[in-house]
C-alpha cells in the first residue's frame, strides 16, 4: 500500500512538473522524499533536483542531485547514477563552477 501511495505522488509530481506547476510538483514529490524503499527516495531527490533546476535554483538542486547520486550508489543502480551526474553538472555550470 505505501509504495502504490508513493508511486501515485510521483505520477502526480511528475505531471504537475510538465505542466510547469513546480510548487506543486515539488509538494507532491517531498510527501515521499522519506520513504522506506531507498529506490523511491532516490528517484524523489532527483525529480526534486529537476523541479529546482527548472526554477534556477541551482544551489538547492545540486543538493538534491548529489543525494540522489548517494543513493543510487548504495543500492547500484548504474544507469541513473549516469542521470545523476549529468544534473549535478547542469547544476554546476549554471553556478559557474565549471571544474567540478
Amino acid at each position: 500500500y505505501r509504495k502504490e501511495v508513493a508511486q501515485a505522488n510521483i505520477l502526480l509530481g511528475r505531471s504537475f512538473q510538465m505542466t510547469e506547476n513546480f510548487d506543486e510538483a515539488i509538494e507532491a514529490f517531498k510527501k515521499v522524499e522519506n520513504s522506506e524503499d531507498d529506490s523511491i527516495r532516490a528517484y524523489v531527490q532527483l525529480a526534486l533536483g529537476a523541479v529546482l533546476l527548472n526554477q534556477e535554483r541551482l544551489p538547492e538542486a545540486l543538493q538534491r542531485f548529489n543525494k540522489s547520486f548517494e543513493l543510487y550508489q548504495t543500492i547500484g543502480n548504474r544507469y541513473l547514477i549516469v542521470f545523476s551526474l549529468i544534473n549535478q553538472t547542469d547544476a554546476l555550470n549554471g553556478l559557474g563552477r565549471f571544474g567540478e
